[in-house]
C-alpha cells in the first residue's frame, strides 16, 4: 500500500508512518500562513488524502468525496483522524 506526507514548504516522504503525523502536525503550527499545510494520503483503491493547516482546519478526501472539518483548538481529534494511516501503514 502506497502512502506520502507532503508540506506546502516542499518536503516530502514516501511510505510513512504515524511519527511522520505528529511531526508534521508540530512543523506546520511553527510554519508561515504561505506554507502552514502538509497533506498525508494512503492509496487504496482510490487515493484518499487528508490536508491540514496550521490552524488544523482538515480538508478530506476519501473515495473521491471531499469534505472539510473544522478542528481548531483539538489536537486529540487530529490524531483520532489520522490513526487511519498507522492502520493502513503497517
Amino acid at each position: 500500500m502506497e502512502s506520502y506526507i507532503q508540506y506546502a514548504s516542499g518536503y516530502q516522504k514516501d511510505n510513512i508512518i504515524f511519527d511522520d503525523i505528529k511531526k508534521a502536525i508540530s512543523d506546520v503550527q511553527k510554519m508561515d500562513d504561505e506554507h502552514g499545510a502538509f497533506w498525508a494520503s494512503v492509496i487504496t483503491d482510490d487515493e484518499n488524502v487528508i490536508e491540514t493547516n496550521k490552524d488544523l482546519q482538515l480538508s478530506i478526501i476519501f473515495d473521491g468525496e471531499p469534505n472539510t472539518r473544522q478542528m481548531i483548538g483539538m489536537k486529540s481529534h487530529l490524531f483520532t483522524v489520522y490513526y487511519w494511516i498507522k492502520d493502513l501503514t503497517k
